[in-house]
C-alpha cells in the first residue's frame, strides 16, 4: 500500500511539474500528459529493474562511467589538435 501511494504521489508530482513547464511553453494539458507518461514509464522501468542482479547493474554502471571518462579524454585530445573550427564542431 505504501509503495502504491508513493507511486501515485510520484505521478501526481510529475503531472504538476509537467503542467508548470507546459504553461511556460503555451499548453498546460500537453505538459500534464508528458509528465504522466514520463512518470508511468519510469515506474515500469523501476519494476523491470527488480529482475536485474546487483552485480550486473554495477558492472553496467561501471562501464558507462568508464565510457564517459574515455569519451572526455578523446574529446579533449581532439580539441588540442590544430583543426578548423568547422571540423572540430563535427567531431
Amino acid at each position: 500500500m505504501n509503495l502504491l501511494l508513493a507511486r501515485l504521489l510520484f505521478i501526481l508530482g510529475s503531472m504538476l511539474i509537467g503542467y508548470q513547464t507546459g504553461i511556460a511553453g503555451g499548453s498546460g494539458f500537453i505538459g500534464i500528459t508528458i509528465g504522466a507518461l514520463a512518470a508511468i514509464a519510469m515506474i515500469f522501468i523501476e519494476v523491470g529493474l527488480r529482475k536485474v542482479s546487483v552485480s550486473g547493474l554495477s558492472s553496467a554502471v561501471f562501464g558507462l562511467i568508464l565510457g564517459l571518462i574515455m569519451a572526455k579524454l578523446v574529446g579533449d585530445a581532439f580539441s588540442l589538435a590544430p583543426m578548423d573550427a568547422n571540423v572540430l564542431s563535427r567531431i
